[in-house]
């Protein structure tokens, strides 16, 4: 009799084992065990978890990868016929989409067509901005071959390498060509496209009555002769409204959605308060820190050892869903873009910072140089600096006619004057800014 006893409680223990081990197994697999990964996705978590379209699932094609996502997008543009005119629109998001939805396809097939790039002369560039095309500024430079990858091509053209906030794709030579001011050197580049010039011309036709007239201060004489050249001045004032902000972190996120953003178990991280307020969760490797005033500040100290480096394509996407997932998702009325790239080859490691932007118009936060700095270091978040904040919109606001911003930017010395919107927790101001 207990010989039998004790096989029952061998059979029952063994069983007891086998169900710890398969719980065991799909904790790690749905990510309630932190540091758990399986084998044939070990390195690769952030990326699977953010959705980066060229990393896929074990056992994909490669051909399965997906386009991704734009980052960012133009908050100026311009649209010139040679013979009509040229219309233009700044500080207007729902003119802006629909420049851009207009002219993303010619964009995209330029870029994907691109040939190598030449130096031009600055007399060029202005000549390229009258004749008929499109102009597009990103306000913070964005990297060419992941501006094409946004709009579905794929660069060839060296011209990828290169980093541009403002570009230009005009008629010349019986096409249409590329055009950009290269960021670092300010060198002026042009590139040969495949674009049909007829259809390019009819499309730049039908889009004049988009929006009002404009100019480039280039063109507009002694008043504006101190401003930024290419700054973009309407013949007319937009609409823009007060905003009011708050800490989506107080209403709208609850701890373990917080937690679970930066891959962090609430049933393990261990809270406590520090003495200026700031609450911080702590788990082996890891460590999140989120302030009164919205600010979440996440650090990793490990990478595994079988991550892979990501291309800059792949990086802007994992950060552009990680943050999408974060404090896009909580913004209200904003919308945070990618306002930096950079990468160090000595670390493996990429920076990326994103700004949050309001109908076309940037918002700076207070005490913060960027809404959000993400770090990916071999494939891994391993530093995450970002700001909760939610913004409603007001009252339309009072804002200067341009030729008295320009009086304005004549007494500074010069330089481009910008709106935006300036947070300072408690309150939202519109001011303009000389850059």
């Amino acid at each position: 009799m207990k010989n039998k006893e004790t096989a029952v409680e061998r059979t029952k223990n063994i069983l007891i084992t086998l169900l710890v081990l398969c719980a065991i197994v799909l904790a790690g697999q749905t990510r309630l065990i932190p540091g758990f990964v399986p084998s044939d996705m070990a390195g690769n978590l952030f990326i699977a978890l953010s959705g980066a379209g060229k990393v896929m699932p074990p056992g994909a094609s490669p051909d399965e990868s997906q386009t991704f996502p734009p980052a960012a997008y133009p908050l100026f543009s311009a649209v010139t016929s040679k013979n009509s005119g040229r219309c233009g629109v700044k500080y207007d998001g729902r003119i802006l989409s629909e420049i851009y939805g207009r002219f993303s396809g010619s964009l995209a097939e330029a870029l994907g067509s691109a040939g190598e790039p030449e130096q031009v002369s600055e007399t060029e560039w202005k000549n390229a901005l009258a004749e008929t095309g499109i102009f597009f500024d990103y306000l913070y430079e964005q990297r060419l071959s992941v501006l094409a990858g946004w709009l579905g091509a794929d660069m060839s053209s060296g011209a990828g390498e290169h980093f541009a906030r403002r570009i230009c794709l005009a008629e010349h030579a019986d096409g249409v060509s590329l055009y950009y001011i290269r960021s670092g050197d300010g060198e002026v580049n042009r590139c040969a496209t495949a674009l049909a010039l007829s259809s390019f011309r009819t499309r730049t036709e039908e889009s004049l009555s988009v929006s009002g007239g404009a100019y480039f201060a280039f063109e507009l004489g002694e008043l504006f002769s101190l401003t930024d050249p290419y700054t973009l001045i309407p013949d007319f004032i937009p609409d823009v409204y007060e905003l009011s902000s708050g800490n989506p972190l107080t209403s709208h996120v609850s701890d373990e959605k917080l937690l679970s953003l930066f891959e962090l178990n609430s049933f393990i991280a261990s809270p406590y308060v520090e003495a200026g307020g700031a609450v911080v969760y702590v788990e082996p490797g890891a460590v999140l820190r989120v302030y009164p005033n919205g600010r979440a500040v996440f650090r990793r100290n490990t990478v595994s050892a079988a991550s892979e480096a990501l291309s800059a394509s792949e990086a802007v996407e994992a950060a552009r869903a990680f943050i999408a997932a974060g404090i896009g998702a909580y913004c209200g009325a904003a919308e945070p873009i990618l306002s930096g790239l950079s990468y160090s080859v000595e670390n493996k490691t990429y920076t990326l910072t994103f700004e949050y932007v309001v109908n076309g118009i940037p918002v700076s936060v207070a005490g913060a140089e960027a809404a959000a700095e993400i770090i990916i270091t071999n494939g891994t978040l391993t530093s995450a600096t970002v700001f909760f904040r939610e913004y409603r919109p007001g009252e339309k606001a009072d804002i200067l006619p341009y030729k008295q911003v320009a009086a304005i930017v004549r007494e500074f010395g010069g330089g481009e004057p910008l709106l935006i919107y300036e947070d300072y927790g408690e309150s939202v101001a519109v001011n303009r800014v000389i850059n």
